[in-house]
């Protein structure tokens, strides 16, 4: 039987080895392509001041790059700040470690505690204040583990320890925010990923913008003291809003399991703490006063009598917020864990805090 010789023309060798050159660029060009986009964004989002307009950083509130959009709704809700602090990028982590007094909790918290209240109190009393509550995540883990993670350690923490659905002392990581539960997405990959993640969400949201010819709006959060603006929903500024319907029959004891997260939790966490549970339709206090009691640590919790809600019942106005915040810091300066930590004695001027 007659063989055939296989000659190798010149074209033959290219073509055939076409495939490894490729494999081969592919491998050069993806690292060199992702440290481009690390260092893009890390630039834009960890020294946007150097650059009043990079197209990869922060989406800045009017220009004001103290500020940058956190929260887009709809169908499926985009949501940054979790990439940002689980990996440390921009400057919100570095701003957290500097406060005295650091709140977390969920949404409730951040729509409770006053943007002015807060700033009129860590004004007088020489305290940096910073609200490091979570929109869409009701669990304490998250917070948790960014403390622990980026050495976050306040001379006081104050935590809302609500019990809707998800207890704040649990040990999930779920996001509640969008159609289904899920996995805090930041918590599932490395920080080379969540910067990548941030550049590809501020690009998307400039693309709408150009696109539509409008801005797409949101909530915007700032760096400096963690405070999200509320005042671009106008219900939350509305002076007819209904007064929240409390149950106040409810019986919510804490559980063993949830009285040892916690214990754990306040162990690992570190400093003084003081819990509070915000007011809203479903807050049962009995749950949080049995957890005070076990752990031993002061609770501060206002009468459930009158306050106003931007959305039924769950989250409170600026009207509620503004009576929440004028009971909880009146009530906070009788406590001991308030006595206890060292504070300057010379008052700053709430002119001179940056918002």
């Amino acid at each position: 039987m007659a063989t055939t010789e296989r000659i190798v023309t010149p074209e033959l060798a290219s073509s055939s080895m076409a495939p490894k050159m490729l494999r081969y660029l592919a491998l050069v060009a993806l690292p060199i392509g992702a440290l481009i986009v690390f260092t893009l964004v890390g630039f834009g989002q960890v020294a946007p001041t150097t650059d009043r307009y990079n197209l990869f950083g922060q989406i800045a509130l009017n220009g004001d790059l103290n500020w940058y959009r956190d929260f887009v709704g709809g169908r499926v809700p985009e949501i940054q700040d979790q990439e940002l602090f689980y990996h440390n990028i921009g400057g919100s982590v570095a701003a957290a470690r500097q406060a005295d007094i650091v709140i977390l909790g969920p949404s409730f918290s951040t729509y409770a505690f006053d943007r002015d209240a807060l700033y009129k109190f860590g004004a007088k009393h020489g305290l940096k204040m910073y609200n490091m509550s979570f929109l869409g995540i009701r669990g304490g883990e998250f917070s948790l583990r960014i403390a622990e993670r980026w050495k976050i350690r306040p001379k006081l923490w104050i935590i809302n320890i609500d019990d809707q659905f998800i207890h704040f002392f649990s040990r999930t990581l779920d996001e509640t925010s969008g159609p289904q539960i899920k996995s805090v997405p930041a918590t599932q990959h490395g920080r080379l990923r969540g910067f990548i993640n941030v550049v590809g969400q501020n690009l998307r949201w400039r693309a709408k913008e150009w696109l539509y010819g409008a801005e797409t709006g949101g909530l915007f959060r700032n760096i400096n003291n963690g405070d999200v603006l509320l005042d671009t929903n106008p219900r939350y500024l509305a002076i007819d809003n209904k007064e929240v319907e409390f149950d106040l029959g409810r019986e919510c004891h804490a559980s063993q399991e949830t009285m040892d997260i916690a214990r754990d939790y306040v162990r690992r966490i570190g400093g003084q703490v003081i819990f509070t549970l915000v007011p809203h339709s479903q807050a049962c206090q009995q749950q949080a006063r049995e957890l005070a009691n076990a752990l031993d640590v002061e609770l501060i919790v206002p009468p459930f009598t009158v306050f106003t809600t931007v959305d039924g019942g769950g989250h409170l106005d600026k009207k509620g917020a503004v009576k929440f915040s004028s009971y909880f810091f009146s009530s906070l300066l009788q406590s001991k864990a308030f006595d206890k930590i060292k504070y300057r004695s010379v008052a700053i001027d709430a002119n001179q805090l940056v918002r």
